[in-house]
């Protein structure tokens, strides 16, 4: 969280000629000698003073304090008693500080102490005990949710004996302020909120993001946030590890239920590891005791450290986990189930995923959420298609006319023709035919143009349905007088009297949707002086069978 470069600036903002500094980093591992931070901060204050002043300071704790300070010298063997010998060394360490600092500023840095040995701690705990007439100030710094027990119980016991200083995230202010010192004030306007919502404020992670321009793109995260997370993970059981695993597919927002049913692990064993997980802070709890990735890059480094297999079969229990919540009555989003079985396509049932993209492609159009709903479609098809699966012609051509609606919707109609090209050429069938031209001349064309290709179309689909499917008959009948009328003068002539075809076929159907459009395409080829009774009567029916529909673009028409 910032806590060693907060102290580094903090300390040379305060350099000055009677200020000394001693800083030592605990170890994290196997092997490192006891006192190890403490050696190292006093050392760097004999390096500062020099040897000799550093020598006089000891006085005739000069021989004890080498096993200590190997800077003031080489250490002696002592014949005391391991217990006294260990008590006499803190006494001593104590009183060479305050001798140091008797006429200037001395200042210890213990950094990274959640890994710090026992012996640290004895020292750290005599020199705070110990009444001290010195400008002495000692720093402890530490990752509260790297904490071992026993770390966590010898700091606990400082108390009432230090100040405690818990350092938060940054601001989306303060990360704007923080990316504009590494980018420019446009770049970190345009960044920071999302550095934000990834980071939790973490200025290192800030940093480190700010510095890259392909994570979007899925490029390699910085080897500072990865560690940071591997050794968050490192201390937590398999289980544990097991349920990060399908908590980094999952997402952000961690349901307890859900992971439950892909661990196979009941409620109160997925709540104990949830709770170890927030304790090596790799989660927190938010509101009402939900539980949340501590910050978005912890989710996203998990992620990816999973091989694809694993990935895909994990994404399709966290699909079944989810549909099955959704039976039980909670509320999951249609394009939670889409994203999660489109993902799982590889390993899992492509035809779930074709069905919840259908789902949540309609979802998406009820908001006008056109862009989305088109995403939804192609991916699963693409997901499908790429799995091995063979989609059914029909069904296949159903999901191109619907993904190029939402396509066309969306401001891309050259990409909703291309798919509704392809969707011409594997029609099965002269109804799906008719659909894909009534698709075709959804997409339109400028007023008073030649509209041969549409009307080529249509006119192919109306020999193929005429006598087999009365309904599309009566809706290709319908589309094509409605093209011929916004086509050139010489098409016009045709208009009229296919619109009075296409009006009784559309009575005779009995289906109000198809009425619909009849009725349009007669309202259309009417259009001039002369006819605004007979136009407005129509207006009305329209409007009738639209409420009928609950359809709100033909009320509005």
């Amino acid at each position: 969280m910032g806590k060693t470069s907060l102290i580094r600036a903090a300390i040379d903002g305060a350099r000055a000629e009677t200020l000394l500094v001693g800083w030592g980093t605990c170890w994290h591992g196997d092997g490192a000698p006891g006192f190890w931070p403490w050696t190292q901060a006093l050392g760097d204050l004999v390096r500062l003073v020099g040897t000799d002043v550093a020598v006089a300071a000891s006085g005739r704790d000069h021989e004890t304090l080498s096993a200590l300070i190997s800077d003031l010298g080489p250490a002696v063997a002592s014949t005391d008693d391991p217990d006294r010998h260990r008590l006499l060394l803190l006494d001593a360490a104590v009183r060479w500080l305050e001798a140091l600092a008797a006429d200037r500023h001395v200042v210890i840095v213990l950094d990274d102490l959640q890994w710090a040995d026992s012996s640290t701690f004895d020292l750290l705990d005599h020199v705070i005990a110990r009444p001290v007439g010195a400008r002495l100030l000692v720093v402890g710094a530490y990752r509260h949710d790297e904490l071992s027990e026993q770390a966590l119980a010898r700091l606990a016991g400082l108390g009432a004996r230090s100040d405690h200083i818990h350092l938060e995230g940054l601001t989306v202010e303060d990360v704007e302020e923080l990316v504009a010192g590494i980018s420019d004030p446009q770049t970190a306007r345009a960044r920071a909120a999302d550095l934000h919502r990834r980071t939790g404020g973490h200025p290192l992670f800030v940093s480190e993001l700010a510095r890259l321009t392909d994570l979007q793109a899925g490029g390699v995260l910085p080897a500072v946030i990865t560690g940071a997370v591997a050794r968050r993970v490192g201390t937590l059981t398999d289980e544990s590890q097991q349920l990060l695993d399908a908590a980094s597919v999952l997402g952000n927002r961690l349901l307890p239920d859900v992971l439950g049913a892909v661990i196979d692990e009941a409620p109160a064993e997925v709540l104990r590891l949830l709770g170890s997980a927030k304790a090596a802070g790799l989660i927190r709890t938010f509101g009402d005791g939900e539980f949340w990735f501590t910050h978005d890059l912890f989710r996203e480094t998990l992620y990816r450290h999973l091989d694809a297999t694993r990935r895909s079969q994990l994404h399709g229990r966290i699909g079944d986990a989810l549909e099955a919540r959704n039976q039980r009555g909670g509320l999951v989003s249609p394009g939670d189930l889409a994203y999660h079985f489109t993902q799982a396509a590889g390993t899992g049932d492509p035809a779930k995923a074709i069905h919840w993209a259908g789902e949540a492609a309609t979802d998406e159009r009820r908001r006008a959420a056109f862009t989305e709903a088109a995403g939804h479609l192609r991916r699963a098809r693409s997901a499908a298609l790429d799995a091995g699966w063979h989609i059914e012609p029909d069904l296949l051509v159903r999901i191109l006319i619907d993904e190029a609606d939402s396509q066309a919707r969306s401001g891309e109609p050259d990409l909703a023709r291309d798919l509704l090209l392809h969707a011409a050429k594997i029609a099965p069938d002269a109804t799906l035919q008719a659909d894909v031209a009534l698709a075709v001349q959804r997409l339109g064309a400028k007023f008073s143009a030649p509209r041969n290709e549409i009307i080529a179309h249509l006119e192919l689909a109306l020999g193929a349905v005429t006598g087999v499917d009365l309904a599309r008959q009566a809706q290709v009948t319908a589309a094509l007088a409605r093209e011929l009328q916004h086509s050139v003068v010489d098409d016009r002539l045709r208009a009229g009297p296919l619109s009075e075809e296409a009006l009784a076929l559309g009575r005779e159907s009995g289906d109000d949707a198809t009425l619909v459009g009849c009725l349009l395409a007669r309202h259309d080829a009417l259009w001039g002086p002369g006819t605004g009774i007979e136009r407005a009567e129509l207006g009305h029916e329209i409007a009738a069978a639209g409420a009928r529909l609950r359809d709100n673009d033909r009320l509005a028409e």
